[in-house]
């Protein structure tokens, strides 16, 4: 690898008199099994690309009227990225699930009409997807986490639990068919297993359990490509479900905008909920507390989700007069 980055550094050289100021280099997260995201700032490039090391950064090999590459042997070369009219260019690479967590760090070379130049070295760790982990813990929500329909959401960090309430409430913004309400999420590729220990409560009094008029929080996995067509996504919730079953935990599955739900009695709104997502089969249980063995809900066959969806949790009310919140102590993230 180094002898074809070596060539190309030599080549640009040939024909690059000048030396331009160091353009910019960030990424996303690296979390194994997922997609990281770099990305290259250069006005004015014709080509960029970005070089990874999972030996980190040294001072490396360096070359007449470029400077010195800054990453350790042996280097990984992405492939020849053309810039858009801003100067922007991306490469993303799925990290594999089975490597070991460890160093990568990446820097691009960038080439404009008049010069070759170096971009900032970006230095970094491969994690287990357990580094999406959260136990609430503080007073501010940990960095990382994004928001789906977030005005319809309040949401704060206290007390070592995460408390979602939804500013509003109906159909339109329940998650039921095209309906969709606000969900806090990481973005997850691949299988993985995803548990949440929360509770559901009423507002106006938090001793009592929400309206039974589908009231719940709970997790939702959805797929992104629903922002651009049909609704796709799953979610089990606890709550208030109907007034013959007053305090369920719910299944639900929603193929283009056509919603099939289940709602299972329990004694409490309250518990531990899990998704666990294995090729095109995707798995709801819930049980009411640690000790308790797993209730299997239902199995969801779904080949029509993408390799991505936005996990994490969620609040809902049927009703416009929003009487529910949710509460979560903590959620996980583990490969099955």
């Amino acid at each position: 690898m180094r002898s074809v980055l070596t060539r190309a550094v030599a080549v640009a050289i040939a024909i690059a008199p000048s030396l331009l100021p160091a353009q910019s280099l960030s990424r996303g997260e690296l979390i194994l099994g997922n997609t990281a995201t770099f990305t290259v700032v250069a006005p004015g490039s014709l080509l960029t690309v970005v070089a990874l090391s999972t030996n980190g950064t040294v001072v490396g090999p360096c070359l007449p009227g470029l400077g010195c590459l800054d990453l350790a042997e042996p280097w990984l070369l992405g492939p020849l990225l053309v810039p858009d009219a801003q100067g922007t260019a991306q490469f993303a690479l799925q990290l594999p699930a089975a490597l070991p967590p460890g160093p990568l760090a990446a820097q691009a070379v960038v080439v404009t009409p008049t010069a070759l130049t170096l971009t900032n070295t970006v230095p970094g760790t491969m994690q287990p997807l357990s580094a999406f982990d959260d136990d609430f813990a503080g007073s501010t929500l940990g960095a990382g986490w994004s928001l789906h329909n977030g005005a319809l959401l309040q949401f704060a960090v206290a007390g070592g639990e995460l408390h979602l309430r939804p500013l509003f409430g109906g159909p339109a913004v329940t998650w039921y068919a095209d309906g969709e309400g606000p969900l806090l999420f990481r973005t997850v590729r691949g299988d993985f297993t995803v548990t949440a220990q929360l509770r559901s409560y009423r507002l106006s009094n938090p001793l009592l359990p929400p309206p039974a008029n589908y009231d719940m929080g709970g997790l939702s996995l959805r797929d992104p490509a629903s922002d651009s067509g049909p609704a796709d996504w799953l979610h089990v919730a606890v709550g208030g479900g109907v007034p013959g079953t007053p305090i369920v935990v719910e299944d639900k599955s929603t193929n283009d905008s056509v919603s099939d739900l289940v709602l299972h009695p329990i004694a409490a709104p309250s518990g531990q909920i899990r998704a666990t997502r294995q090729g095109a089969v995707i798995t709801l249980y819930h049980r009411p507390n640690g000790a308790s063995p797993w209730q299997l809900l239902r199995s969801h066959v779904r080949p029509d989700l993408g390799p991505e969806l936005q996990v994490g949790p969620i609040v809902f009310s049927w009703s416009p007069s929003v009487d529910v919140g949710a509460s979560f102590d903590w959620i996980t993230f583990t490969r099955p």
